[in-house]
């Protein structure tokens, strides 16, 4: 290269560092830009929290109102001809089934505890054995009626909504009056519960059917759906339900700021990686494509649902809770999957509540190990994660030792490990510092 290849390269050089430079934005603008940024992004945040606690007080008032008027009419000094007109009406022939008795199954094996509730029928809440929070007390990922789950479609006119009606607990085939079952080992245990509208077809029986399945080892839990004899009931236009799942995920952990960073909903597309939500902000996307399964993450534990035929689309949500220290964020799933109207029809899924264990999550075929963060998109860090921290790990963890003290002696390990290499780099590294004076 000549002498004037080398001036004009320096001159060129100093001409961009001088325009980037004078250019560059002083502290004072940066400050009064990062000001403005900050402002723009509370407001925004401002009026997504208003608009999402108007829909909240909306919804509510609705569901009080609805409330207030099925309790008004199941008064026992109230007309029975009255209530029943006035039940058909809100629910079409789901109105039979809008007034009832709560009522709680607890189904029980060896690693938790689930409460089932009559009205809706669905889960109340979820109790993980033999483990605990950072007080002490029993573990519980969800618990209250602000977790929910059930099916909307349409009957007519009258939308319907599987929350808000009363299903009858079946057990071995016949009407349960137990409010406990207990399975151990390798059995397992199955407990239904049926919604019945008014019956149109007096040779056939018609109901849609919530089936539960617990094995005595699992934190896998068995859900199927069936529409039996539903032909007459539901619309012949109707090829897909709603699917809503509402869940306040409870705080496990001491330090809740960094517990709440580390919450958020996972989900696998079909075709394609497993995907989530960002955790540090408030967060609604919808998903136009096929889903195989959805979560809502905690930092050590987490919620999936999977549906075996996927999900055709959805809506999945984020929300930082503000008001309640002892609940992480307020979560939602709106999934949508299809429906055959013309015959009888199952919707076979299933949930697993229980611990982000790569080995327990990875016997599931799912992909459902990468909710945990061991680095995915670089091969060699996860690797290096999966097979040589990860099985140390579940080593050291047979011995009982505290979660602290495993930490400390991985930590110690690496730096061995690493040793000869960085050994290896000092030792250039004094070499070169000899050579130098020798080269200039």
């Amino acid at each position: 290269m000549s002498r004037d290849n080398i001036i004009g390269l320096v001159l060129i050089g100093a001409i961009l560092l001088g325009y980037s430079i004078f250019m560059a934005p002083s502290k004072e603008e940066q400050l009064r830009k990062k000001e403005q940024r900050d402002s723009i992004a509370k407001v925004e945040m401002a009026a997504r929290q208003i608009e999402q606690d108007q829909q909240k007080a909306k919804e509510q008032a609705l569901a009080e109102q609805k409330k207030e008027e099925v309790l008004l009419l199941s008064d026992s000094t109230a007309n029975d001809s009255l209530k029943s007109e006035y039940l058909q009406g809100l629910y079409g022939p789901f109105g039979v089934a809008a007034t009832g008795e709560q009522k709680f199954i607890v189904l029980e094996n060896d690693l938790m505890k689930l409460s089932l509730n009559t009205k809706g029928g669905s889960i109340y809440k979820v109790e993980l054995k033999n483990l605990f929070r950072y007080d002490g007390t029993p573990l519980v990922l969800l618990d209250g009626p602000e977790n929910k789950f059930g099916f909307n479609f349409y009957v007519g006119n009258k939308s319907i909504s599987t929350p808000e009606l009363f299903f009858k607990p079946f057990f071995d085939g016949k009407q349960s009056i137990d409010s406990s079952y207990t399975v151990s080992g390798s059995d397992s245990i199955t407990i239904a519960f049926r919604l019945y509208p008014q019956q149109i077809n007096e040779t056939r029986e018609s109901y849609i059917e919530f089936v539960y399945t617990l094995k005595g080892d699992e934190y896998m839990l068995g859900y199927q759906v069936n529409f039996k004899g539903m032909k007459d009931i539901i619309p012949a236009n109707t090829t897909a339900l709603e699917l809503d799942w509402q869940a306040s995920l409870l705080r496990q952990e001491k330090n809740l700021k960094n517990e709440r960073n580390q919450t958020t909903s996972y989900f696998k597309y079909v075709a394609d990686e497993v995907d989530y939500l960002t955790e540090t902000k408030d967060v609604e996307k919808k998903i136009p494509s096929s889903l195989n399964w959805v979560s809502f993450k905690q930092q050590f534990f987490t919620c999936v649902l999977i549906a075996e035929k996927n999900f055709d689309k959805g809506t999945v949500s984020s929300v930082f809770e503000t008001k309640n220290d002892s609940i992480l964020k307020q979560m939602g799933a709106k999934m949508e999957l299809a429906y055959d109207p013309t015959s009888d029809y199952t919707i076979p899924m299933s949930f697993y509540f229980g611990p982000n264990k790569y080995r327990t999550l990875k016997q599931y075929d799912h992909d459902l190990e990468r909710q945990i963060p061991l680095g995915w998109s670089f091969f060699l860090m996860q690797w290096i994660n999966r097979f040589a921290v990860i099985p140390v790990f579940n080593f050291l963890e047979t011995m009982n030792l505290n979660y602290g003290i495993i930490i400390l002696i991985l930590t110690v390990l690496l730096k061995l490990i690493l040793l000869p290499v960085a050994y290896k780099t000092y030792l250039s590294s004094a070499r070169m510092r000899v050579l130098k004076p020798e080269i200039e």
